[in-house]
């Protein structure tokens, strides 16, 4: 729990150039949006090492992109060589519910509407966050925005070597149904680099966030990539737990026998 304690620590005085309001959704869609929003990033890294495996010469093609689609029969994934007025579609690699992956050479096939009309978002996206993004590099994933009308796209800052944790530095991106238009562009959280620590077993890893008063989706999706809980203080004092999907807001009485344990080792 020594992370929990650091969080609770720098609840009284972390500060942010990015503290601003965000659109804010309710913890039962939070959590869904950021499991969809891992499932879909963990895919997309599967189908790239499967394109890799087949094509070596892949990983020379820039850009690239990709759109994941989520069937109830298996996940599909397009990757996408180039940007173009109408996307060039590469490979189509399929995770079926029980069997193989496979990995098909669609070259100079035409993408399925839908995907088409993502892939669009997608493009609409990245154009209106470009300038606002970190020196980092970024993946990004397309879902259904939650009020059933248009995309959420998801700009994800990824790490550059093994060793570096990130967190924050995401954006999320408002897209309308016909892929045309941006209604807003939000930073969930300022970016925060740091090289994990050898001689140290982490347990957890702890953030701010001044965005809002509920951590928003993101930090499921760092939970999952870093294979342990995220500890996150928000703008209003509160403290939260994201581990295994699900977001945990402390009580007082559980902050409160967090910090008796802290002390009671102190004095061991």
């Amino acid at each position: 729990m020594r992370i929990v304690a650091v969080v609770v620590a720098i609840l009284f005085s972390i500060s942010s150039p990015f503290a601003s309001e965000i659109r804010e959704f309710d913890v039962p869609t939070l959590e869904k949006l950021g499991n969809e929003l891992s499932h879909r990033d963990e895919i997309a890294a599967r189908a790239t090492h499967l394109v890799l495996d087949r094509d070596p010469n892949w990983e020379k093609v820039v850009p690239q992109w990709w759109i994941s689609d989520l069937r109830a029969t298996g996940d599909v994934v397009y990757l996408i060589a180039e940007e173009k007025t109408e996307p060039v579609a590469a490979y189509k690699v399929t995770f079926p519910k029980s069997g193989t992956p496979d990995a098909e050479d669609i070259h100079g096939q035409a993408l399925p509407v839908r995907i088409s009309l993502r892939y669009k978002a997608l493009q609409c996206a990245v154009k209106a966050v470009v300038s606002k993004l970190f020196e980092v590099p970024y993946n990004f994933e397309v879902l259904d925005d939650p009020d059933g009308s248009g995309f959420l796209v998801y700009a994800l800052a990824t790490r550059q070597t093994s060793d570096e944790i990130l967190t924050g530095g995401h954006f999320r991106i408002t897209v309308t149904a016909d892929g045309l238009r941006v209604e807003r562009v939000d930073l969930l959280s300022g970016l925060i680099r740091a090289k994990a620590d050898p001689g140290n077993e982490a347990v957890g890893i702890g953030a701010s966030q001044l965005s809002s008063n509920i951590p928003v989706e993101t930090w499921i999706y760092s939970s999952y990539l870093y294979h342990m809980p995220m500890y996150v203080a928000t703008k209003n004092g509160s403290t939260w737990r994201i581990v295994n999907g699900k977001i945990h807001k402390f009580t007082k009485e559980e902050i409160e026998t967090m910090e008796k344990e802290k002390r009671e080792r102190k004095e061991k």
